[in-house]
């Protein structure tokens, strides 16, 4: 587990407390940052669902993340109906669920993005250049460099192993199927 994800479990677990210790205050003694409890609602459960996303980075745990927020945000929302000063609406609820699942939601598109990213940076090949006399040079992307050349004896080595492996499937009754796998 890379320290990234510890650090997003630990602020998922401190964010998912904090929303129900101040979800679960008398209305006078919660204090109100924003003004707006639909901002307030919204942004605490928007920053639960991201660090959950990060923190468990699996399909599935995506899934239930944003289902359980939506249970707790729903949970929360009828326990406030029993407590002094405060008031319970499905604005609320629909509000933090909106927010969790958006949170999720752009927290696998960045891990996306970052790791499409990573892989098109990362390719190798980028040309397969013929040069003078036979031989073929591979080339990098990020710099250009030739990474690999082959001579004309290898090649020509190659291409007859090749046709050797060929003619000894053929005679084996094997049919290959031109990737140097056979099919029986």
């Amino acid at each position: 587990m890379t320290k990234l994800v510890r650090f997003a479990r630990r602020g998922a677990a401190l964010t998912a407390l904090i929303t129900i210790v101040l979800s679960v205050m008398p209305g006078k003694m919660r204090p109100h940052v924003l003004g707006n409890d639909y901002c307030e609602h919204f942004i605490a459960y928007f920053v639960t669902g991201s660090l959950l996303a990060v923190g468990y980075p699996r399909r599935p745990q995506w899934l239930s993340s944003g289902v359980l927020l939506a249970i707790c945000a729903g949970a929360l929302e009828l326990i406030q109906l029993r407590i002094p000063g405060r008031t319970s609406n499905v604005g609320g609820f629909v509000t933090a669920a909106a927010g969790a699942w958006i949170g999720i939601l752009i927290a696998v598109l960045v891990k996306w993005a970052r790791e499409r990213k990573f892989a098109l940076s990362h390719k190798w090949i980028t040309a397969l250049h013929k040069w003078p006399g036979g031989s073929m040079l591979l080339r990098r992307p990020s710099d250009g460099r030739a990474v690999l050349s082959l001579s004309q004896d290898f090649l020509a080595i190659a291409h007859e192993r090749r046709e050797q492996v060929t003619d000894d499937a053929a005679r084996a009754g094997l049919d290959l199927d031109g990737h140097g796998h056979t099919r029986q």
